[in-house]
């Protein structure tokens, strides 16, 4: 039996089926991200351009979402003007998935296996966001965004538990079990989850929705509610993913248990003090991922402007207290005790994220029409998407400008940019749920 939705109410048991879209992206991009590095170094001696390579999913979604999500507008077949998408997209990416680890000896095939299997993911992405406004009432909606975001994160948590023990295995299994569970899981949406009947249906819409119309509605329209907005998504990210590119780099050389565990300069004892590094950031997406869903309550309680102007301020003093309590060492901790207290304290940061970033895209639906839901989706990914390729560029440039290459100024530079950001949003002033 399929679900419908008309638009009221709300169904917990509809929003996961929606969200088994989300999860596919999730815990694909896990496994890759853990893992296709490592085989790209063996090849490529030049951190650089192996992190130039990683990056190329980003560069994608610059390109691709908003052509994508506008043709998704446009788009009318009998199962709905997402899902075929997705039911194109997510098989021919899980193949290339499967495909990665048979090639991981042959840098030329997997390059190509690797391009194929970015521009797969790009091409369903906008859709798969977009399906759930489509279904889902504006009241409920930060509601919802907060269960897509946990399917998510639940597809990268099985990536990490049990992705990694069946690497152990062998990466063929490992990547062929995740390539499976993504097609399984869009079955069941496929199977359970059915679009509104007006798009449902072979009759082309009566206007057709372009990116180009959208940016010129975005910069001509007499509310710059939009137009904040995204340039907020941009310095957020901007400053999000300048931490968690440099955040390994900063703790390694500034906290005193890393830069100990380190000491020795052995490759085992260099990889340990890396992992313990990331385990903190593990600390900040795990919470994240736990108040996803609460941060989407509070925004439909208090409305999502105010619950991100909320969480600005709140990320913002756990990262100063990080600066203060992590690089200057205030209290005079123990190396071991600094090391869990920023660790505690990145976890709690984890809340602030959560109430940004469950609420930024979901002002962004609203302001569209349901027409140009998909356009204005791949809108906020191009915004946010540009700060994930320009971030880590730029903040390196900062430190290499200021203070010689040393990672200093981490914090501060970030800082600004959600400073930058929490300013925008006062110009913000639509985008809030509309009444049923």
């Amino acid at each position: 039996m399929q679900i419908t939705e008309n638009k009221t109410g709300f169904s917990w048991t509809k929003t996961f089926l929606i969200g088994l879209g989300f999860f596919t992206t999730g815990v694909s991009w896990a496994l890759y991200n853990s893992y296709v590095p490592l085989w790209l170094n063996s090849f490529i001696p030049d951190r650089v351009i192996v992190g130039a390579i990683m990056g190329l999913d980003n560069l994608a979604m610059i390109i691709m979402e908003p052509i994508i999500g506008s043709v998704s507008d446009n788009t009318r077949t009998r199962w709905g003007r997402r899902i075929p998408f997705l039911i194109i997209g997510v098989p021919i990416s899980a193949i290339f998935l499967f495909v990665l680890p048979l090639v991981k000896g042959v840098i030329l095939y997997l390059m190509a296996a690797i391009i194929c299997f970015l521009l797969m993911m790009a091409f369903y992405r906008a859709p798969v966001v977009a399906l759930m406004p489509d279904i889902i009432s504006s009241k409920h909606r930060s509601k919802a965004n907060g269960v897509i975001n946990l399917m998510g994160g639940l597809g990268a948590v099985y990536a990490f538990l049990f992705g990694s023990r069946l690497y152990t295995i062998s990466p063929l299994v490992a990547f062929g079990s995740t390539s499976a569970i993504m097609i399984i899981a869009m079955f069941l949406l496929v199977l359970f989850v059915k679009e509104p009947e007006e798009y449902a249906s072979k009759e082309a819409p009566e206007t057709k929705v372009s990116v180009i119309t959208s940016v010129k509605e975005v910069l001509t329209d007499n509310d710059k509610s939009c137009l904040f907005v995204l340039f907020a998504i941009f310095f957020w990210f901007l400053g999000y993913n300048a931490l968690e590119t440099w955040y390994t780099s900063w703790a390694t050389t500034t906290l005193p248990y890393l830069v100990d565990l380190a000491a020795p300069a052995t490759e085992e004892a260099i990889q340990a003090a890396e992992g313990a590094a990331s385990l903190m950031l593990t600390s900040f997406s795990l919470v994240f991922v736990l108040f996803a869903i609460p941060a989407g309550y509070i925004g439909q309680r208090i409305g999502r402007a105010n619950t991100i102007k909320i969480g600005l301020p709140i990320l913002s003093v756990f990262l100063i207290a990080v600066l203060f309590l992590g690089q200057f060492n205030l209290l005079n901790l123990s190396p071991t005790n600094q090391y869990y207290i920023v660790m505690i304290i990145l976890a709690f940061a984890g809340i602030g994220w959560a109430l940004i970033n469950i609420n930024s895209i979901v002002i962004v639906w609203e302001i569209a029409t349901d027409e140009k839901l998909g356009s204005y989706t791949g809108l906020y990914y191009l915004f946010s998407s540009s700060a994930a390729v320009a971030g880590p560029a730029l903040i390196g440039l900062v430190f290499d400008l200021l203070t010689g290459g040393t990672f200093e100024l981490l914090f501060p530079v970030s800082l600004i940019c959600f400073i930058i950001a929490f300013i925008m949003m006062f110009g913000v002033k639509s985008g809030e749920a509309k009444s049923e």
